[in-house]
Protein backbone atom coordinates (compact mmCIF):
# COMPACT_ATOMS: atom_id res chain seq x y z
CA UNK A 1 0.00 0.00 0.00
CA UNK A 2 1.47 3.26 -0.79
CA UNK A 3 2.16 5.77 1.36
CA UNK A 4 0.61 9.37 0.24
CA UNK A 5 2.58 12.30 -0.53
CA UNK A 6 2.35 15.97 0.73
CA UNK A 7 -0.34 18.10 -2.10
CA UNK A 8 2.58 19.44 -4.07
CA UNK A 9 -0.12 22.19 -4.19
CA UNK A 10 0.51 23.24 -1.29
CA UNK A 11 3.61 25.99 -0.50
CA UNK A 12 6.77 25.39 1.53
CA UNK A 13 6.66 27.02 4.94
CA UNK A 14 9.11 29.08 6.09
CA UNK A 15 8.70 30.63 9.39
CA UNK A 16 10.85 32.64 12.14
CA UNK A 17 9.98 30.88 15.11
CA UNK A 18 11.67 33.71 17.61
CA UNK A 19 9.00 34.14 19.84
CA UNK A 20 6.91 33.53 22.95
CA UNK A 21 3.25 32.74 22.82
CA UNK A 22 0.95 32.78 25.84
CA UNK A 23 -0.28 29.36 26.14
CA UNK A 24 -3.73 30.77 27.72
CA UNK A 25 -4.77 32.90 24.58
CA UNK A 26 -5.07 30.09 22.82
CA UNK A 27 -8.09 29.61 24.10
CA UNK A 28 -9.81 32.07 21.61
CA UNK A 29 -7.68 30.31 18.46
CA UNK A 30 -10.26 28.60 16.21
CA UNK A 31 -9.05 24.72 15.98
CA UNK A 32 -8.97 25.17 12.46
CA UNK A 33 -6.15 28.33 12.61
CA UNK A 34 -4.82 26.19 15.82
CA UNK A 35 -3.81 23.25 13.30
CA UNK A 36 -1.78 25.08 10.56
CA UNK A 37 0.28 26.98 13.22
CA UNK A 38 0.68 23.82 15.05
CA UNK A 39 1.69 22.12 11.43
CA UNK A 40 3.57 25.09 10.27
CA UNK A 41 6.10 25.00 13.56
CA UNK A 42 6.56 21.41 12.72
CA UNK A 43 7.70 22.41 8.84
CA UNK A 44 4.44 20.24 8.26
CA UNK A 45 1.73 20.02 5.48
CA UNK A 46 -1.92 20.18 5.84
CA UNK A 47 -3.73 16.51 5.03
CA UNK A 48 -6.74 17.69 2.91
CA UNK A 49 -8.62 14.69 2.97
CA UNK A 50 -11.19 14.27 5.18
CA UNK A 51 -8.81 11.54 6.82
CA UNK A 52 -8.35 11.64 10.77
CA UNK A 53 -4.94 12.94 10.00
CA UNK A 54 -4.17 17.05 10.61
CA UNK A 55 -0.80 16.54 8.51
CA UNK A 56 2.34 14.89 7.27
CA UNK A 57 5.89 15.94 8.23
CA UNK A 58 7.43 13.79 5.81
CA UNK A 59 5.67 10.57 3.92
CA UNK A 60 5.94 8.86 7.12
CA UNK A 61 5.43 11.12 9.83
CA UNK A 62 1.76 11.39 10.16
CA UNK A 63 0.26 13.95 12.16
CA UNK A 64 -2.61 14.68 14.41
CA UNK A 65 -3.46 18.44 16.37
CA UNK A 66 -5.19 18.21 19.14
CA UNK A 67 -7.61 20.71 21.12
CA UNK A 68 -6.27 24.19 21.00
CA UNK A 69 -7.19 24.98 24.52
CA UNK A 70 -4.58 24.27 26.37
CA UNK A 71 -6.31 22.82 29.51
CA UNK A 72 -8.23 20.30 27.21
CA UNK A 73 -6.57 16.59 27.31
CA UNK A 74 -7.55 15.37 23.63
CA UNK A 75 -10.90 12.33 23.44
CA UNK A 76 -9.72 9.12 23.67
CA UNK A 77 -11.76 8.46 20.81
CA UNK A 78 -10.06 10.78 18.69
CA UNK A 79 -6.71 9.38 19.44
CA UNK A 80 -8.11 5.84 18.55
CA UNK A 81 -9.17 6.97 15.27
CA UNK A 82 -5.82 8.91 14.49
CA UNK A 83 -4.22 5.56 15.61
CA UNK A 84 -6.75 3.42 13.26
CA UNK A 85 -6.68 5.31 9.96
CA UNK A 86 -2.44 5.36 10.42
CA UNK A 87 -2.10 1.30 10.62
CA UNK A 88 -5.16 0.45 8.07
CA UNK A 89 -4.31 2.72 5.46
CA UNK A 90 -0.05 4.14 6.26
CA UNK A 91 1.94 1.09 6.96
CA UNK A 92 4.15 -0.66 4.59
CA UNK A 93 5.98 -3.70 5.02
CA UNK A 94 9.73 -2.80 5.97
CA UNK A 95 9.16 0.50 6.69
CA UNK A 96 8.71 2.17 9.92
CA UNK A 97 5.98 4.76 10.35
CA UNK A 98 6.47 7.77 13.44
CA UNK A 99 2.89 9.00 14.06
CA UNK A 100 2.43 11.50 17.06
CA UNK A 101 -0.76 13.22 18.07
CA UNK A 102 0.53 16.74 18.82
CA UNK A 103 -0.99 18.70 22.25
CA UNK A 104 -0.82 20.22 24.71
CA UNK A 105 -1.31 17.95 28.03
CA UNK A 106 -1.90 14.29 28.40
CA UNK A 107 -3.89 12.44 31.20
CA UNK A 108 -3.26 9.40 33.06
CA UNK A 109 -5.75 7.83 31.07
CA UNK A 110 -4.62 8.92 27.70
CA UNK A 111 -0.72 7.40 28.65
CA UNK A 112 -2.43 4.13 29.74
CA UNK A 113 -4.19 3.93 26.65
CA UNK A 114 -0.72 4.64 24.44
CA UNK A 115 0.71 1.46 26.13
CA UNK A 116 -2.09 -0.85 25.32
CA UNK A 117 -1.50 0.71 21.53
CA UNK A 118 2.03 -0.09 21.88
CA UNK A 119 0.75 -3.61 22.52
CA UNK A 120 -1.00 -4.12 19.82
CA UNK A 121 1.29 -2.88 17.68
CA UNK A 122 3.92 -5.58 18.79
CA UNK A 123 1.63 -8.07 18.17
CA UNK A 124 -0.45 -7.67 15.10
CA UNK A 125 1.42 -4.63 13.28
CA UNK A 126 5.27 -5.89 13.60
CA UNK A 127 4.74 -9.66 13.23
CA UNK A 128 3.41 -8.25 9.60
CA UNK A 129 6.80 -6.81 8.79
CA UNK A 130 5.98 -3.13 9.62
CA UNK A 131 6.68 -0.96 12.42
CA UNK A 132 4.57 2.02 13.69
CA UNK A 133 6.35 4.48 16.67
CA UNK A 134 3.18 6.02 17.73
CA UNK A 135 3.35 8.35 20.63
CA UNK A 136 1.89 11.61 21.74
CA UNK A 137 4.48 15.46 21.31
CA UNK A 138 3.70 17.98 23.91
CA UNK A 139 3.59 21.28 22.63
CA UNK A 140 5.36 23.17 25.11
CA UNK A 141 7.68 20.24 25.83
CA UNK A 142 11.50 20.68 25.12
CA UNK A 143 10.93 17.84 22.06
CA UNK A 144 8.49 20.11 20.20
CA UNK A 145 11.51 22.61 20.38
CA UNK A 146 13.97 20.05 19.55
CA UNK A 147 12.51 19.57 15.97
CA UNK A 148 12.88 23.51 15.05
CA UNK A 149 16.21 23.27 16.22
CA UNK A 150 17.06 20.74 13.78
CA UNK A 151 15.90 23.29 10.83
CA UNK A 152 17.39 26.06 12.19
CA UNK A 153 20.25 25.06 14.42
CA UNK A 154 21.78 28.83 14.08
CA UNK A 155 18.58 29.38 16.42
CA UNK A 156 19.41 26.90 19.51
CA UNK A 157 20.83 29.24 21.52
CA UNK A 158 18.16 31.71 21.75
CA UNK A 159 15.69 31.33 24.97
CA UNK A 160 12.84 32.96 23.42
CA UNK A 161 13.04 30.07 20.17
CA UNK A 162 9.55 29.48 20.48
CA UNK A 163 8.35 29.54 23.58
CA UNK A 164 4.70 28.79 24.80
CA UNK A 165 4.63 30.29 28.60
CA UNK A 166 2.33 29.73 31.34
CA UNK A 167 1.14 32.07 34.09
CA UNK A 168 3.59 32.42 36.99
CA UNK A 169 2.05 32.10 40.46
CA UNK A 170 1.53 33.97 43.16
CA UNK A 171 0.42 31.94 46.81
CA UNK A 172 -0.86 35.16 48.56
CA UNK A 173 -0.66 38.82 49.20
CA UNK A 174 0.72 39.36 52.90
CA UNK A 175 -0.09 42.97 54.22
CA UNK A 176 1.84 43.86 57.37
CA UNK A 177 0.51 47.66 59.33
CA UNK A 178 3.47 49.23 60.14
CA UNK A 179 2.17 52.77 60.75
CA UNK A 180 -1.11 54.36 60.87
CA UNK A 181 -1.84 54.64 56.82
CA UNK A 182 1.29 52.66 56.63
CA UNK A 183 1.82 48.95 55.05
CA UNK A 184 4.35 46.41 54.04
CA UNK A 185 3.27 44.36 51.06
CA UNK A 186 4.90 41.13 49.99
CA UNK A 187 3.88 38.66 47.28
CA UNK A 188 4.61 35.23 48.79
CA UNK A 189 5.45 31.83 47.25
CA UNK A 190 5.78 33.81 43.94
CA UNK A 191 7.33 31.76 41.00
CA UNK A 192 7.55 31.37 37.10
CA UNK A 193 5.90 28.02 36.33
CA UNK A 194 8.00 27.78 32.62
CA UNK A 195 10.81 25.88 31.93
CA UNK A 196 13.79 27.67 32.51
CA UNK A 197 11.71 30.32 33.61
CA UNK A 198 12.47 33.15 36.83
CA UNK A 199 10.82 36.77 38.03
CA UNK A 200 12.22 39.51 36.24
CA UNK A 201 9.97 42.34 37.59
CA UNK A 202 7.11 42.75 40.20
CA UNK A 203 4.71 45.94 40.35
CA UNK A 204 2.17 47.04 42.41
CA UNK A 205 -1.15 48.73 42.24
CA UNK A 206 -2.59 50.61 45.51
CA UNK A 207 -6.45 51.16 44.59
CA UNK A 208 -6.85 48.31 41.99
CA UNK A 209 -10.06 48.03 39.70
CA UNK A 210 -10.78 45.06 38.57
CA UNK A 211 -9.64 44.06 34.75
CA UNK A 212 -7.86 47.06 35.13
CA UNK A 213 -4.19 47.12 36.56
CA UNK A 214 -2.35 50.61 36.41
CA UNK A 215 0.78 49.93 38.38
CA UNK A 216 2.20 52.93 40.92
CA UNK A 217 4.35 55.32 39.52
CA UNK A 218 6.93 54.52 42.08
CA UNK A 219 6.50 50.25 41.65
CA UNK A 220 6.92 50.11 37.55
CA UNK A 221 10.41 48.22 38.10
CA UNK A 222 10.26 46.17 41.08
CA UNK A 223 13.62 44.45 40.66
CA UNK A 224 17.10 43.67 42.43
CA UNK A 225 20.29 44.05 40.36
CA UNK A 226 22.69 40.58 40.98
CA UNK A 227 26.66 41.34 40.79
CA UNK A 228 29.38 39.00 40.99
CA UNK A 229 28.51 35.57 43.17
CA UNK A 230 25.55 36.36 43.32
CA UNK A 231 24.36 37.21 39.61
CA UNK A 232 26.79 33.94 38.68
CA UNK A 233 24.83 31.30 40.90
CA UNK A 234 21.81 32.14 40.03
CA UNK A 235 22.85 32.45 36.12
CA UNK A 236 21.05 35.80 35.70
CA UNK A 237 21.54 39.56 36.34
CA UNK A 238 18.00 40.19 37.75
CA UNK A 239 15.36 38.72 40.01
CA UNK A 240 12.08 39.99 41.22
CA UNK A 241 11.58 42.12 43.87
CA UNK A 242 8.95 40.92 45.93
CA UNK A 243 7.96 43.43 48.51
CA UNK A 244 6.85 47.10 48.27
CA UNK A 245 5.63 49.58 51.14
CA UNK A 246 3.33 52.15 50.94
CA UNK A 247 1.70 55.11 52.78
CA UNK A 248 -2.13 55.73 51.58
CA UNK A 249 -3.39 59.09 51.91
CA UNK A 250 -6.65 59.04 53.73
CA UNK A 251 -8.28 55.68 55.41
CA UNK A 252 -10.76 53.02 53.55
CA UNK A 253 -11.42 50.22 52.13
CA UNK A 254 -8.54 49.37 49.23
CA UNK A 255 -7.62 46.57 47.09
CA UNK A 256 -3.99 46.06 46.21
CA UNK A 257 -2.76 44.16 43.49
CA UNK A 258 0.58 42.99 42.48
CA UNK A 259 1.53 41.66 39.05
CA UNK A 260 4.58 39.50 38.48
CA UNK A 261 6.47 39.09 35.28
CA UNK A 262 8.99 36.15 34.15
CA UNK A 263 12.08 36.55 31.89
CA UNK A 264 9.78 34.75 29.40
CA UNK A 265 6.81 37.19 29.20
CA UNK A 266 4.43 35.53 30.96
CA UNK A 267 2.50 37.69 33.93
CA UNK A 268 0.05 37.16 36.58
CA UNK A 269 -1.90 39.10 38.81
CA UNK A 270 -3.28 38.90 43.00
CA UNK A 271 -5.44 40.98 44.50
CA UNK A 272 -5.72 41.83 47.99
CA UNK A 273 -8.74 43.94 49.97
CA UNK A 274 -8.03 45.58 53.25
CA UNK A 275 -9.00 48.35 55.94
CA UNK A 276 -6.84 51.01 55.95
CA UNK A 277 -7.70 52.78 59.33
Amino acid sequence: MDLPTPNSAIPDIRVNYVGVYPMDRFKAVDQPDFERFVLACLAAQTDNSDSPISGWRSAREPLRVGPADPDAAPDARDVQAFFDVVVRKHLQPNVRTTARYVCWRTSPELIAYRRRLDDYVRKNVQPHGADLDFDFLLIDSEEFRDRIRAKYPDADANEFLLRFTKEPVIGEIAATNLAPHKFRFEARDADSTNAGGYLVNCQWDFDYQRGHFSADREHVLGRIELKGKDAKRAGRKYEALLTAEYSFAKAGTYTIACRVQDNLGAEAIQALTIEVT
